[in-house]
């Protein structure tokens, strides 16, 4: 068991996982002060739930789990809008991709192709781990992939011709 209640255990974690949860966050709102109220929506969650985990990655898997749904139910009931304009640079996000282009490009995606895109490339989950992230199957996620590569690509030798 990943025991959370330990002296300055929040601080830890957001320590630990942050940069993660923030730049999901700013994935999904596309700028940065939508992504830090859902930032401090989901740490506020984990500090209300009481919630203990098999493990550290368990935890983080959580963590994006939460702020992934509670962007998803900002955007469906309209609490921000869905295509803002970037406000900011792509550099904004803590350790942000060096190829802030094809970050434009992955943002640009639909959401399904955008989530399995981000999770697979910038975070490193597995095809497996996302599938249980987003509550689909793992063949789906594989070809979202596929799809969300593809139309990478046709956006990017586009855009270059």
């Amino acid at each position: 068991m990943f025991a959370i209640r330990d002296s300055g255990w929040i601080e830890k974690i957001i320590e630990d996982y942050g940069d993660y949860v923030f730049r999901l966050c700013y994935m999904y709102m596309k700028n940065r002060s939508d992504a830090e109220d859902i930032y401090q929506e989901t740490f506020l969650k984990l500090y209300d739930c009481g919630k203990t985990f098999n493990d550290e990655e368990h935890c983080k898997a959580w963590l994006l789990k939460v702020a992934a749904n509670k962007c998803r139910n900002a955007l469906r009931f309209s609490l921000f809008h869905a295509h803002v304009e970037l406000d900011e640079q792509l550099s904004s996000p803590p350790q942000a991709d060096s190829d802030h282009g094809l970050m434009a490009y992955v943002l640009k995606l639909p959401a399904k192709y955008r989530d399995v895109i981000y999770l697979y490339y910038y975070e490193g989950y597995p095809t497996l781990k996302i599938a249980e992230l987003l509550n689909t199957s793992d063949a789906a996620v594989r070809t979202r992939l596929k799809r969300g590569r593809e139309m990478l690509r046709n956006e990017v030798s586009f855009d270059e011709e």
